[in-house]
C-alpha cells in the first residue's frame, strides 16, 4: 500500500510540474499578464482527477493520457459531482478516438461522487509532445 501512495504522490508532483509548464508556456504567449487568483482547494481537487486518469492510455502508444500531455484541463463542479476534461489527441484523424474518449469518461465515473462526466475534444492548441509531454514519455519517445 506503501509502494501505491509513492506512485501517487509522485504522479501528483509530476503533474503539478506539468501544469505549472503549461501555465507558464501560456502566461508567456498571452499578451495580458494578469493571474487569475488561484483557488488552492479547488487546484488540489482538479490535481486528484488528472491522478485519477493517470491509469488511462493511449490505445495505440500504451502510455497514460496525462503523462502524453493530452489532457488540456480536468476539473470538478462545486458540489464534487461533475468532473470535466478537455483534451486533444495525438492525431487529429484518430480512428480510435471514440475508444480513447469513453475511456476517460468511463474512468470518471469511477471516482467517489461523480455522478455525471464530460469528455470535450479540442484540437487547439495542437499537441506537442516536445513542450506538452512529461520528460519520462520524451525519453520513451526519444524526443530531446
Amino acid at each position: 500500500m506503501s509502494d501505491q501512495k509513492s506512485a501517487n504522490e509522485k504522479v501528483l508532483e509530476q503533474l503539478k510540474e506539468q501544469a505549472a509548464a503549461r501555465a507558464a508556456a501560456k502566461a508567456a504567449e498571452s499578451p495580458l499578464k494578469i493571474s487569475p487568483p488561484i483557488n488552492l482547494a479547488t487546484a488540489e481537487r482538479n490535481e486528484k482527477i488528472l491522478a485519477w486518469i493517470h491509469p488511462v492510455q493511449d490505445p495505440e502508444m500504451l502510455i497514460s493520457v496525462v503523462d502524453l500531455g493530452l489532457v488540456y484541463e480536468a476539473k470538478f463542479d462545486e458540489a464534487g459531482k461533475k468532473a470535466e476534461v478537455t483534451m486533444t489527441l495525438t492525431s487529429a484523424g484518430c480512428p480510435l478516438a471514440d475508444v480513447f474518449m469513453n475511456s476517460v469518461k468511463t474512468r470518471l465515473l469511477e471516482y467517489p461522487g461523480v455522478e455525471t462526466a464530460e469528455v470535450k475534444l479540442v484540437f487547439e492548441p495542437k499537441w506537442d509532445p516536445q513542450t506538452m509531454a512529461s520528460d519520462e514519455v520524451k525519453d520513451k519517445m526519444g524526443i530531446w
